[in-house]
């Protein structure tokens, strides 16, 4: 995790804060609270930083992409909802949706309205969206007009 250094009833420096670091802080969060954590929850928290500049971070999506992106969904935690025998029919069902759209690239936006499974379940699963899609056998979408990456950044 990144060096955070306050909140929002501190003040604070982001410096080389990352929204990686707050992936890593969200998750953290959930693992001490046993729950996803709601935004009240994360304006009190002081690991991570205020709502504002959360939102500012995690862009069109808000605090539901960032619990998304965690792995997490809004209320509970999906880890250990599926395993790995169930990654074939979660590809199956990614080629599905991909088949019916009019791009030959699947985003997490466009699977989340037509697929069976939570894409936080899929990234948990795969480890990545990007991971998930290779998996599958097809291109991830863009985020924030960027081919998705893995977990260490590679394209």
């Amino acid at each position: 995790m990144g060096e955070f250094h306050g909140n929002q009833h501190t003040g604070y420096d982001l410096g080389d804060y990352t929204y990686s670091d707050l992936i890593a802080d969200t998750q953290a969060l959930a693992e001490k609270l046993e729950k996803s954590p709601t935004t009240r929850e994360a304006q009190q928290a002081d690991s991570l930083p205020s709502l504002a500049t959360l939102y500012s971070m995690a862009g069109d999506d808000g605090w539901l992409g960032v619990l998304e992106d965690a792995g997490l969904s809004e209320g509970k935690l999906q880890v250990h909802k599926y395993g790995p025998e169930d990654k074939p029919e979660i590809c199956r069902d990614m080629r599905r949706v991909v088949n019916k759209l009019p791009s030959d690239r699947l985003t997490t936006r466009a699977y989340r309205r037509h697929g069976e499974y939570a894409t936080s379940t899929v990234k948990v699963l795969f480890d990545s969206w990007k991971q998930a899609c290779n998996a599958a056998g097809i291109s991830p979408g863009k985020k924030h007009g960027h081919d998705c990456e893995g977990p260490t950044g590679e394209n």
